[in-house]
């Protein structure tokens, strides 16, 4: 034999209780007294959305906004770097100069240019 049960409500929580139940194996089941049936526990009051959901809230656009700020410095650095080390090469430096060394190259070897970091003389 196989009992089940089953029940909803919905999208709204609810607790839902069985408080009397009546089975005999082969034959008839009794009767149930309601009177002698104990009240329901006191169902839990739902959860306090509102505290629930101003700290969604605040969480949510604190993650984004330090997101939004890494992404938005990120690419601001990437744009100085690529216009700190950008170069204009003329139709002859590439025609006659086939080993020319990008400025990126020679800032970093001379670590900027110091006096003390000279490639020659």
């Amino acid at each position: 034999m196989f009992v089940g049960f089953s029940g909803s409500t919905g999208s709204v929580k609810s607790d839902q209780y069985i408080l009397g139940w009546s089975f005999k194996n082969g034959g008839k089941a009794e009767s149930l007294d309601i009177s002698q049936i104990s009240d329901p526990p006191p169902s839990s009051p739902p959860p306090s959305e509102g505290k629930n959901s101003s700290l969604n809230l605040i969480l949510g656009a604190t993650i984004s906004t330090v997101a939004f700020l890494i992404i938005f410095l990120g690419g601001i650095v990437y744009l100085y770097k690529k216009r700190k080390y950008a170069e204009v090469l003329e139709q002859w430096e590439k025609e006659y100069n086939p080993q020319r060394y990008s400025f990126r190259t020679l800032y970093k070897a001379t670590k900027g240019f110091r006096e003390n970091h000279l490639l020659g003389a």
